[in-house]
């Protein structure tokens, strides 16, 4: 699913994140994005790839009106490449995903809206949540807990029961647990993304079902902080606009 499009460097490094992960903004970024980018951790071109693929300058989660990612979910990783392909988190769109696809309306997860997954191709990606009671280790199933589906949209695609069965060890019950639509997805490389990580700007770690499936997408980047270790976690309240408090 690698796009031939994505950026590469000349030479490859290994990229320290796989599939599943999310990739989410620092909380010393958040809580002091000048002071970060004046301490000189990262060089201007890291900032710049930042930038396009949250879609935001570091210090910024998302809004009303605005396109920020909250985090990026990782959905494939070519080391051979050097590519990585995600989908930013906690941008819904206005539109209802039933309009477009009235078949899936009844599977998807509240807000069931096409959420902004990138701005890349115009293609919907579509990831759902099964029963991890009955992992199996397949391919298009990821996710520390194989509980992420990587699933078939088109018109001559398999249907939603049959590609969860597909993925579903004999004589167990399939269990389709949650269900996002995703319009498009952003690439980037092994160079930007170990560029995030060694300054500091980003962190990642494995995804759960609440990131990516959340209620409250505007809410994603502080569900994760509330996992984090202390003193990260007390981030889990942060205001959008502190100087407001």
């Amino acid at each position: 699913m690698t796009n031939p499009e994505a950026h590469h460097s000349p030479a490859h490094s290994e990229i320290p994140v796989t599939m599943g992960d999310v990739l989410f903004q620092s909380p010393q970024v958040i809580a002091d994005p000048d002071g970060f980018i004046e301490s000189g951790a990262c060089s201007q071109e890291v900032l710049e790839s930042f930038t396009s693929a949250f879609t935001t300058p570091p210090g910024n989660l998302s809004g009303p009106g605005t396109a920020a990612a909250e985090a990026l979910f990782v959905l494939d990783v070519d080391q051979d490449e050097g590519a990585v392909i995600a989908v930013k988190l906690g941008v819904m769109s206005s539109e209802a995903a039933g309009n477009h696809f009235p078949d899936l309306a009844d599977k998807l997860t509240k807000p069931k809206v096409l959420f902004i997954g990138g701005h890349m191709e115009p293609v919907v990606l579509a990831v759902g949540l099964v029963d991890t009671d009955v992992a199996l280790d397949v391919p298009h199933r990821f996710g520390d807990e194989g509980q992420f589906l990587i699933m078939q949209t088109g018109e001559s695609a398999p249907s939603v029961d049959e590609q969860v069965q597909a993925v579903t060890p004999d004589g167990a019950a399939p269990v389709l647990r949650g269900m996002r639509l995703f319009h498009s997805y952003v690439t980037f490389d092994a160079q930007a993304v170990n560029g995030w990580l060694d300054s500091g700007l980003v962190q990642s770690q494995p995804a759960k079902s609440q990131d990516v499936f959340s209620a409250r997408p505007g809410e994603t980047w502080r569900g994760i902080m509330r996992r984090r270790p202390f003193p990260e976690n007390l981030f889990s309240t942060w205001a959008l606009y502190p100087e407001r408090n």
